[in-house]
């Protein structure tokens, strides 16, 4: 399959590095035991060479809106999200998607992650968030876990690795929701969307 040409591949990652910088700058989403910011760093929805090839959850919630399905969590759609489906908070709840590269080779640096539901400020506070998160990624043949503390704000959190791994074939990262921010309205605790940081290999 032919994804574009050089030019485009070019431009792309120049926008990703772009929306990746402003995260930082205006955000400032980084928790301090990570490691610190790449400028070079890209959002895979932003390489046309890398996609979602699967995700699952453990549970998942249906109400009288609706489903909120994990697929959710890739769409790069702040208007929809996944929410757990279980009594409570949904705490030891969990989500995994897979990425593969279909060319060329990257290295994985970290995890962005929309939590909560971004849809707007209203819908943000009244449902759940994550608070603390385990991610645990495996990535060509490679393993990483990180415990981290998400900021709650509806933004992008941004979780790089001290290692970073080479990502030529397939990652994979599981989220399990440790603790959470309490919803003002509802038990159920939400992610909008998660994507993989990457590096040039």
């Amino acid at each position: 399959m032919e994804y574009g040409s050089r030019r485009g591949a070019d431009n792309d990652m120049r926008r990703g590095r772009v929306f990746l910088l402003a995260c930082v700058l205006l955000f400032t989403v980084i928790p301090c035991a990570m490691a610190a910011y790449n400028p070079d760093a890209i959002l895979a929805q932003d390489i046309s060479t890398i996609y979602v090839s699967d995700f699952g959850s453990d549970t998942q919630l249906t109400d009288q809106y609706g489903t909120y399905y994990v697929e959710n969590c890739f769409d790069h759609n702040l208007n929809t999200c996944w929410a757990e489906g279980v009594s409570g908070d949904g705490i030891g709840s969990g989500i995994w998607g897979r990425w593969r590269v279909s060319r060329g080779s990257w290295c994985l640096a970290g995890v962005a992650i929309w939590g909560g539901y971004q849809k707007n400020d209203d819908v943000f506070y009244k449902n759940g968030r994550p608070c603390n998160i385990t991610v645990d990624v495996y990535c060509d043949g490679a393993t990483n876990t990180i415990n981290a503390k998400l900021y709650d704000h509806p933004r992008c959190n941004l979780l790089f690795f001290d290692d970073y791994a080479a990502f030529h074939d397939e990652a994979e990262v599981f989220i399990t929701l440790d603790s959470v921010y309490l919803g003002t309205k509802y038990h159920d605790t939400c992610i909008t969307d998660i994507d993989l940081i990457v590096l040039p290999y």
